[in-house]
């Protein structure tokens, strides 16, 4: 549905942005106004539509890649990137092989049920919104929450130091922050 609606929003634009230089190119000659060659220059940049995205839709990214599915949105080389960057700055996550196959399997077992227990439930969360925030999608975003502001990186500082410090009374809390900034956005 995103996608089709992204798609629908590039011809509009598309289409206005042709007709506007048909028209811009055709009525002044048509007119008589002049007889030179008119060159028209146009850049568009259309920022996508972006908005976090949730543990699911990670989860669905990463089968996609290693199913050979061509439906997925990333790379595998982008994932990998994003699984290396979020290991060399996570104090929670370490995907340190040297083979990305494996790397994306890792990240997979995270992100997917079953859980263990509360600290299972919140790192699949957690790595999910990890993925927005260095996929740009977090960018922009402030969550809401029980009378707080959180921007994506303070919701990942505030998980890491919990985890790291053993703070199993804050988990669930945590785990339901993670999760609704990873779905508020959703359509």
């Amino acid at each position: 549905m995103y996608k089709q609606y992204e798609n629908n929003v590039y011809k509009k634009i598309l289409i206005i942005i042709v007709v506007a230089v048909v028209v811009a190119y055709s009525t002044p000659i048509a007119m008589g106004l002049w007889n030179e060659r008119l060159h028209i220059q146009v850049e568009v940049k259309v920022a996508e539509l972006t908005h976090p995205k949730s543990k699911g839709f990670w989860s669905s990214q990463i089968e996609g890649i290693l199913n050979e599915r061509p439906s997925t949105r990333f790379t595998l080389n982008e994932l990998d990137n994003m699984i290396i960057t979020i290991s060399n700055n996570s104090d929670v996550f370490d995907f340190s092989v040297n083979d990305s196959n494996t790397r994306l399997r890792e990240a997979l077992d995270v992100l997917e049920a079953p859980y263990l227990g509360s600290q299972d439930a919140l790192e699949a969360q957690l790595l999910a919104l990890w993925f927005n925030y260095v996929s740009g999608y977090s960018e922009g975003h402030i969550l809401s929450y029980g009378g707080e502001d959180y921007s994506a990186l303070d919701i990942i500082s505030l998980a890491e130091t919990a985890i790291v410090a053993g703070d199993e009374a804050s988990y669930e809390f945590l785990k339901g922050l993670c999760e609704a900034y990873n779905t508020a956005w959703e359509e």
